[in-house]
């Protein structure tokens, strides 16, 4: 079995924040396979699906990005899940805005959400796909406030098109083949 982890900050305040990148893309994959979330554990929501000839677990977390170990580790635990068979989305400050970059394993790249879940689950070895929300063009700024403003319009309509070709590109050449490099997806 594989799983499929977007993270973000639950409530409507972060709803289409730059932090909120890989809830809105795991939205995107369930409308796309058909699977819909419902409350598992108290941890988060988990759906399940068909996904490239794979049995896929979708889930998201209830908890604040910070704390996404706890939920993910819950699932991983009770269905047995590889670290190499999970793969979480999330939003990357260091990747261009726009852009989706994937790799297996590796640091946590100062990513606090991507931090906990390794943490928790004991291991690093899993992929992530990585949504550019890119970096403010101005000296002085807090990284928060970055991450934590609106996403503009340009940016959620490229996430419902070659950002989502490339994250399921990524996903199918990882369900098919177990690609296990770091690959830029768009450029």
């Amino acid at each position: 079995m594989k799983l499929i982890v977007g993270l973000g900050n639950p409530g409507a305040r972060y709803e289409t924040t730059r932090h909120n990148a890989g809830y809105l893309m795991l939205d995107q994959l369930c409308d796309k396979f058909e699977v819909e979330l419902s409350s598992w554990k108290g941890v988060g929501c988990l759906g399940k699906g068909d996904v490239f000839g794979q049995e896929t677990l979708f889930f998201k977390t209830n908890s604040y990005m910070n704390l996404s170990g706890m939920g993910v580790c819950s699932v991983v635990r009770f269905f047995r899940i590889d670290p190499v068979d999970l793969v979480v989305i999330h939003d990357d400050v260091d990747v261009p805005s726009m852009k989706v970059k994937m790799r297996l394993g590796g640091s946590s790249g100062g990513h606090n959400g991507v931090k906990d879940i390794i943490d928790k689950i004991g291991s690093a070895d899993f992929y992530r796909i990585k949504l550019g929300v890119g970096k403010p063009q101005v000296e002085d700024y807090v990284m928060n406030d970055w991450v934590l403003g609106r996403l503009p319009d340009e940016y959620l309509k490229e996430l419902g098109s070659s950002m989502f070709d490339g994250v399921l590109t990524r996903i199918k050449e990882v369900w098919t083949k177990g690609i296990k490099s770091e690959v830029q997806v768009s450029e």
